[in-house]
């Protein structure tokens, strides 16, 4: 995941990057999103993992919750169905 993610920071022209242990730091420490119902992860027939979407919500003050939808997917995959798809099921989740 965390090359995944590296790799789309360099496809959008940012210097960011995530290491393996971050990502474990900041998965299990989750607030507002169960992974279990609010990710959707994209694999290769050979188990590669080519995109992710994460849902998560904030409750407004006397208001409903609002809800933030992103997605990462291998930049080799742009032009491709993967994205909108991903952004159609973290909506869903919303």
């Amino acid at each position: 995941m965390a090359d995944l993610i590296t790799r789309w920071f360099g496809a959008v022209d940012s210097d960011g990057f995530v290491t393996t242990a971050e990502l474990d730091h900041n998965y299990s420490h989750l607030e507002n999103c169960d992974p279990e119902v609010d990710m959707v992860m994209v694999e290769t027939d050979a188990g590669r993992l080519v995109g992710y979407t994460r849902t998560v919500w904030n409750q407004v003050v006397d208001g409903p919750r609002e809800y933030s939808v992103f997605a990462r997917f291998d930049p080799d995959l742009r032009g491709t169905r993967l994205p909108v798809a991903l952004l159609e099921a973290g909506r869903g989740r919303a």
